[in-house]
């Protein structure tokens, strides 16, 4: 579970977000300026990365769900075949 959340494109990204801040605020305070409008800039285009990765997450498990449905729909029609066949030998 640890593994697979240290990996996550999401996770690695909203942790290098909080460093950044968290940096920003660190340098504010020794006296080295970090204009707002930069800061502002990388919060929103991590955001929407965020977003992205996370529309692209729903969709892979949207097909996962739909690659299971159709696997045992095919085991279905498998198992109705096997009957047909078995019905034709008697």
């Amino acid at each position: 579970m640890l593994k697979q959340l240290l990996t996550s494109k999401k996770f690695v990204a909203a942790a290098v977000g909080l460093l950044t801040v968290v940096l920003a605020f660190v340098l504010g305070k020794l006296g080295v300026s970090v204009p707002d409008e930069k800061l502002a800039e990388f919060i929103g285009i991590l955001a929407v990365y965020l977003l992205g990765q996370g529309i692209a997450d729903h969709g892979k498990e949207a097909a996962k769900v739909n690659l299971d449905a159709s696997r045992a729909r095919i085991d279905v029609l498998k198992l109705e075949m096997s009957r047909v066949a078995m019905t034709k030998k008697k």
